[in-house]
């Protein structure tokens, strides 16, 4: 699997001036491989699972996720965190079984499963 990053150019300022870039944070991903799939763990924390989009698209896995919390604070005294929008993209091989792959999301890690397509190997034929 190789990777692809994606950046999307956010519009214009009001005023026209300057264009600001918005660039998608690229959640931190494990990935392992077992005999039968691969496993992507990618930490996506406090991302509600309904803004989670997963899907296959021209051969790659994309991934997209969105923080927003605390919409209703009108005043903060302190804030380190920050709303922010997930993005992965990944190239798939031709090994992958795109019908079976699957999602889930718990406690801040969306794990995907990518199943192998069946090893299409010669079997011998016992003669009796």
């Amino acid at each position: 699997m190789v990777e692809q990053v994606r950046v999307n150019n956010a519009p214009a300022d009001v005023s026209g001036v300057e264009e600001v870039k918005k660039v998608a944070y690229r959640p931190a991903t494990d990935i392992y491989e077992m005999p039968d799939k691969f496993v992507l763990l990618l930490e996506m924390p406090n991302v509600k699972r309904d803004s989670l989009k997963v899907y296959v698209k021209d051969g790659q896995l994309h991934i997209e996720g969105e923080k927003k919390d605390y919409e209703n604070v009108q005043k903060f005294l302190l804030r380190e965190s920050k709303n922010a929008r997930y993005e992965r993209i990944f190239e798939l091989g031709e090994d992958i079984d795109t019908d079976s792959i699957s999602a889930r999301y718990r406690q801040g890690i969306l794990e995907i499963s990518l199943k192998k397509k069946a090893d299409e190997r010669v079997k011998e034929i016992r003669i009796q």
